[in-house]
């Protein structure tokens, strides 16, 4: 149950699993949590729920940081050579890509200069 919400949500898409972990994905960072578990016989017979302390999920990763401003490699009539470097931190994970945007000087609104991140 997200701490911040009144109704439990049902984890398992089956009420009778046999394992005792499991692993849950698409948890909000930095919400707190409660999760509980209760045992269920083959009469169908559920015993009570037990309850654990709020947990606050924090990814163990972090934003890259570090890096610098992109250089202007060359200019022609309709085209530019943008070039950069990567950040000093990746964060503590691997960088997947970059994302290069553009405005014109004079405007307050960024565009995207290509429609996927970079990975070259």
């Amino acid at each position: 149950r997200d701490c911040s919400r009144r109704l439990w949500e049902q984890v398992t898409a089956t009420l009778h699993i046999r394992m005792t972990t499991i692993t849950l994905r698409r948890l909000t960072n930095r919400h707190e949590y409660v999760f509980r578990v209760a045992a269920i016989n083959q009469n169908a017979e559920t015993g009570a729920f037990v309850e654990t302390k709020p947990v606050k999920i924090i990814s163990p990763y972090n934003p890259p940081s570090g890096m610098m401003p992109p250089e202007i490699l060359d200019i022609s009539a309709d085209a530019i050579y943008v070039s950069w470097q990567p950040p000093k931190d990746d964060g503590g994970t691997e960088i997947d890509g970059y994302i290069l945007e553009y405005k014109d000087k004079n405007s307050y609104r960024w565009q995207a200069a290509t429609k996927e991140p970079t990975t070259d």
